[in-house]
Parts: structure tokens; C-alpha cells; sequence
């Protein structure tokens, strides 16, 4: 089973997409701030992270840079509220992260999770 962190603050989507995305193979994790997603990070090994770029007393600049410094290969898809700043959004773009605005269907988040093709040009690692 592929492990995933689900990195979001607000309690009911990350309980519906946590038990949308375990249905669909996923052992699931969930991070609702800062320092517990830092600490999830920085014990590695997982297979895919689904990042809120919004969480409490976390910069998601700091949050990629724990995802790139390690070696494991993870699918990382970054979500929000709101679009990212340009910063973010040119950070996001030259990693190759796709980026979905809530609300979002659950679907389209497990498109960016699973490529069908097996091809995958988001995977940091």
C-alpha cells in the first residue's frame, strides 16, 4: 500500500479526501500543521504528499525545501483556497507540481496521484 501525507488544516476535507484517497489504496496520514507535517516529512518515506499551501505557522517554501532535500521519490500535489502567490506558483511550476483550487473533486486530485501512462513529471526525489 502506498503511504501518503495529507498535509491540510481544515479537519472535514481532510477527513473526506483522506477517506476518499484510502478507499483508493492509499494508507493515509494527516499532518493539520506546521510542526507535525515538518516532523512527518522529515521521517520519510512516503510514497505521495498532498500539501495545503496555507497551513498554520508553516511556510510552504520550507515544506518543499524538507520534500527536495531527501532522497525518496514522492508524487507531491499542492492545494489551496486560494492561488498561489507568483513566488509559489513560479516555485511549484519549476518542480513540476501541479496545483488544484479548492474545492476540487476528489477525482481530479487522484489524477494527479496516479498517472495512468506511468509517466509522472511531478515526482521530487
Amino acid at each position: 500500500m502506498r503511504r501518503l501525507l495529507l498535509i491540510d488544516d481544515d479537519p472535514v476535507l481532510g477527513r473526506l479526501f483522506a477517506e476518499y484517497l484510502r478507499r483508493a489504496g492509499f494508507d493515509v496520514s494527516i499532518a493539520a500543521e506546521g510542526g507535525e507535517a515538518r516532523r512527518a516529512l522529515e521521517a520519510r518515506g512516503w510514497d505521495a504528499v498532498v500539501l495545503d499551501l496555507r497551513i498554520p505557522d508553516a511556510a510552504a517554501e520550507d515544506l518543499l525545501a524538507i520534500i527536495a532535500s531527501g532522497t525518496d521519490r514522492m508524487a507531491v500535489v499542492a492545494v489551496s483556497g486560494m492561488p498561489p502567490p507568483p513566488a509559489l506558483d513560479s516555485l511549484l511550476a519549476a518542480r513540476g507540481i501541479p496545483f488544484l483550487q479548492k474545492p476540487f473533486r476528489p477525482e481530479a486530485l487522484l489524477r494527479h496521484l496516479e498517472n495512468p501512462l506511468g509517466v509522472d513529471p511531478y515526482v521530487i526525489g
